[in-house]
């Protein structure tokens, strides 16, 4: 893995080190999220890294949902533009 793709891996961990993401809803905890990237694609200045995430918080439970984390490089650090979960289901 080279290190741009490395350094976008380390932005989507290091959403998980506090917790909850920031600008979490405090009233959906306690969050708990395990996270496995499965791919990183790069081009240029942006990357998509898929994850496998298996987690809970106060309104539903997930096992190995797909995540499709969108990122783009500014100033030379990596920014979350936007993320797609492929198999979300709202709670009952």
């Amino acid at each position: 893995m080279n290190s741009a793709a490395a350094s976008a891996e380390k932005k989507i961990h290091r959403r998980e080190a506090y917790g909850r993401p920031a600008a979490f809803l405090r009233e959906a905890g306690p969050y708990e999220n395990q996270v496995e990237v499965v791919r990183v694609h790069l081009r240029g200045d942006a990357a998509l890294v898929v994850t496998e995430e298996t987690g809970r918080n106060r309104f539903r439970r997930w096992q190995g949902e797909l995540v499709t984390y969108f990122l783009g490089r500014e100033h030379g650090g990596w920014r979350l533009v936007g993320f797609f979960i492929r198999d979300i289901a709202n709670p009952a």
